[in-house]
């Protein structure tokens, strides 16, 4: 019961963070990028969290229909805050599908600077996927092309 709780609470403080914003704002960042892919690093993610609907995932494999959308969302951090011109991908493992979108924001270096959570949002009526379980891999890239680690998540579609 209390892991329900607190996974509802974090829901809803993601929905709000990635949803709440509406337009993205620049991010004054302390870390400046020169440019150099020589001396980059890759990004790291963390502390995944969902939405579904637009709001709170109420359960641990959160369920949607055909035609919901569920956001994947995770802190990360970024040595040179090159993410911007990157990409975010979605692999789906059960079907072999990958979803990606690229990252058009200057997300900074870190969600802590940015104030608030990056990931990708799977809209039903835009990809119509199976019906099913999903096994699904989160990651980015940066403008450089060096990839993230990978967060696990999984989805019912009912």
């Amino acid at each position: 019961m209390r892991s329900k709780i607190w996974l509802t609470l974090l829901a809803l403080f993601a929905a709000a963070l990635i949803l709440g914003g509406g337009e993205c704002e620049e991010v004054e960042s302390e870390c400046e990028w020169d440019g150099d892919c020589g001396e980059n690093t890759s990004p790291v993610l963390s502390d995944m969290v969902y939405s579904v609907n637009g709001g709170a995932a109420t359960t641990e494999i959160p369920e949607i229909s055909r035609l919901g959308t569920i956001v994947f969302a995770a802190s990360y951090a970024d040595d040179q805050g090159n993410l911007e011109g990157g990409t975010v991908f979605l692999e789906d493992k059960t079907f072999g599908e990958t979803y990606s979108t690229e990252i058009t924001a200057d997300l900074g270096c870190s969600s802590t600077e940015s104030g608030s959570m990056w990931g990708y949002t799977l809209d039903g009526p835009t990809v119509s996927p199976a019906i099913g379980y999903h096994a699904v891999e989160m990651y980015f890239t940066d403008s450089c092309g060096y990839a993230s680690n990978r967060l696990d998540a999984a989805f019912y579609v009912k």
